[in-house]
Protein backbone atom coordinates (compact mmCIF):
# COMPACT_ATOMS: atom_id res chain seq x y z
CA UNK A 1 0.00 0.00 0.00
CA UNK A 2 2.68 2.56 -0.90
CA UNK A 3 1.15 6.36 -0.50
CA UNK A 4 -1.07 7.68 -3.33
CA UNK A 5 -2.02 11.11 -2.70
CA UNK A 6 -2.66 13.73 -5.86
CA UNK A 7 -1.49 16.61 -3.01
CA UNK A 8 1.68 14.91 -2.14
CA UNK A 9 2.59 13.74 -5.46
CA UNK A 10 1.84 17.49 -6.65
CA UNK A 11 4.46 18.82 -4.29
CA UNK A 12 7.07 16.69 -4.60
CA UNK A 13 7.18 16.71 -8.35
CA UNK A 14 7.86 20.26 -7.63
CA UNK A 15 11.09 21.70 -8.89
CA UNK A 16 13.03 22.33 -5.27
CA UNK A 17 16.13 22.94 -4.01
CA UNK A 18 16.60 21.18 -0.28
CA UNK A 19 13.90 20.15 2.22
CA UNK A 20 10.24 20.19 1.79
CA UNK A 21 8.36 20.26 4.78
CA UNK A 22 4.41 18.99 4.75
CA UNK A 23 1.93 20.33 7.24
CA UNK A 24 -1.43 19.21 8.02
CA UNK A 25 -3.71 17.94 10.91
CA UNK A 26 -2.84 14.88 13.10
CA UNK A 27 -5.16 12.63 11.79
CA UNK A 28 -3.67 13.37 8.37
CA UNK A 29 0.10 12.63 9.91
CA UNK A 30 -1.03 9.70 11.03
CA UNK A 31 -2.59 8.16 7.81
CA UNK A 32 0.21 9.14 5.89
CA UNK A 33 2.88 7.53 8.19
CA UNK A 34 0.72 4.33 8.12
CA UNK A 35 0.85 5.01 4.03
CA UNK A 36 4.04 5.41 3.77
CA UNK A 37 5.24 2.69 6.49
CA UNK A 38 2.98 0.27 4.97
CA UNK A 39 1.22 -1.14 7.51
CA UNK A 40 -2.82 -0.96 7.99
CA UNK A 41 -4.27 1.88 9.79
CA UNK A 42 -5.01 1.70 13.20
CA UNK A 43 -5.49 4.03 16.20
CA UNK A 44 -2.34 2.60 17.90
CA UNK A 45 -0.58 4.80 14.99
CA UNK A 46 -2.30 7.99 16.34
CA UNK A 47 -0.56 11.12 17.32
CA UNK A 48 -1.87 11.70 20.35
CA UNK A 49 0.04 14.62 22.30
CA UNK A 50 0.63 17.86 20.42
CA UNK A 51 2.71 19.05 17.12
CA UNK A 52 4.82 15.56 15.79
CA UNK A 53 6.77 14.99 12.99
CA UNK A 54 8.46 12.31 10.68
CA UNK A 55 10.60 11.84 7.93
CA UNK A 56 10.61 9.92 4.66
CA UNK A 57 12.95 9.37 1.81
CA UNK A 58 11.39 11.41 -0.83
CA UNK A 59 12.68 8.51 -3.62
CA UNK A 60 11.18 5.28 -2.10
CA UNK A 61 8.67 7.39 0.13
CA UNK A 62 9.44 5.43 3.37
CA UNK A 63 9.59 6.87 7.06
CA UNK A 64 13.54 6.99 8.63
CA UNK A 65 11.75 6.32 11.73
CA UNK A 66 9.21 6.70 13.89
CA UNK A 67 6.91 9.76 14.83
CA UNK A 68 8.21 12.18 17.52
CA UNK A 69 7.30 14.86 19.50
CA UNK A 70 8.54 18.33 17.67
CA UNK A 71 10.12 19.74 20.69
CA UNK A 72 12.06 16.21 21.08
CA UNK A 73 13.08 16.25 17.36
CA UNK A 74 14.51 20.11 17.23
Amino acid sequence: MRLRSGAVDTVLKGDFDGDVLLVGHEAVGTLMWCALSDVLISRRYDQTRGGSVFGFDLFVRQPFAGVHLMEDWI
